[in-house]
């Protein structure tokens, strides 16, 4: 295929808004922190962007209808922008491939979010998809935590409609179905979870799915571990974690050190080429090479471990 994949870094958006007009933009990938601030330069968001309320991938459009985006992945000038993301669809591959039968999610089961940034928004978004009735958010600040809950009250989670324009004035159109379009989001439980002192809330499962959204970017990184009184689910569970740099953290550690009691660990390197794989076929209208894809990122990951 004659494409280019590359990396490009700015301190602003402003300087890479040049880049997404120019003949041959086939679309981007956005990673933090312009997954918000991108929305303001594209004319169309797909259902699963506005209720997560971040872009991760642009996608150009060849006129300034959004039919269009049916033919994408070929050069020329670019009319329109669309914003999607996709980072909700690894969290939610992960969890379907990786939760035992045991563990399937049922009324009563209930998952735990750690952070309440752009990733644990989508981290929601996947487990609501997943039909996960009540969920809790454990975050360093809590305000924060209820913030994020409160964009989840069920007036931005439905996936009903293939695409809306960012003006609200617009007339929807309908854009490329993707088979996830299909299911409406059922919004149901989130609470916050002000603090890991105090024991996990009575009269409620335990969680059996476990996603770390929490970014290891600062220095120190942030060492989280759960209290045992969180992880007490007889059957087990998932535990989910999104940082892939470095790709062992304390979570990871302690999920391994369960797995006799049937937890099972996700490290961010394994949820990372799930949302690639959405974006290629985004980007190129094409299915995706997706084993090549996760053979390439467990290699890589290999190749990182042996050198450090």
């Amino acid at each position: 295929m004659p494409h280019v994949y590359q990396a490009f870094q700015a301190p602003s958006l402003q300087q890479l808004k040049h880049l997404l007009y120019e003949k041959t933009f086939g679309g981007a990938s956005i990673s933090a922190p312009f997954k918000e601030d991108v929305m303001t330069v594209v004319d169309y968001l797909s259902p699963e962007a506005r209720a997560i309320g971040a872009v991760n991938t642009l996608i150009p459009l060849r006129s300034k209808a959004l039919e269009s985006i049916v033919d994408r992945n070929r050069a020329g000038p670019v009319e329109a922008l669309y914003g999607d993301n996709t980072d909700w669809i690894g969290i939610h591959t992960c969890i379907r491939s990786h939760l035992s039968p045991i563990n399937a999610i049922k009324s009563r089961s209930t998952a735990l979010i750690l952070g309440a940034g752009g990733m644990a928004r989508a981290a929601i978004y996947a487990l609501q998809r997943l039909q996960v009735q009540t969920i809790f958010v454990w975050n360093r600040t809590a305000q924060n935590a209820e913030k994020m809950i409160s964009m989840f009250d069920g007036s931005r989670s439905s996936t009903q409609g293939q695409g809306a324009p960012c003006s609200e004035d617009a007339p929807p159109l309908k854009a490329l179905a993707r088979s996830s379009d299909l299911k409406t989001v059922q919004p149901g439980r989130i609470f916050s979870l002000p603090s890991m002192n105090e024991p996990w809330p009575s009269g409620l499962e335990p969680p059996t799915i476990v996603v770390s959204c929490i970014s290891r970017a600062s220095n120190p990184p942030p060492q989280i571990v759960l209290p045992e009184s969180w992880l007490r689910s007889q059957t087990g569970g998932v535990i989910i974690e999104l940082a892939y740099n470095p790709v062992d953290t304390p979570l990871l550690r302690q999920a391994r050190g369960l797995a006799t009691k049937g937890w099972i660990a996700v490290d961010g390197l394994q949820v990372l080429p799930e949302q690639g794989i959405a974006q290629f076929e985004l980007f190129t209208g094409r299915r995706a090479p997706r084993k090549l894809m996760r053979d390439l990122v467990a290699r890589h990951s290999r190749e990182q471990e042996n050198h450090s």
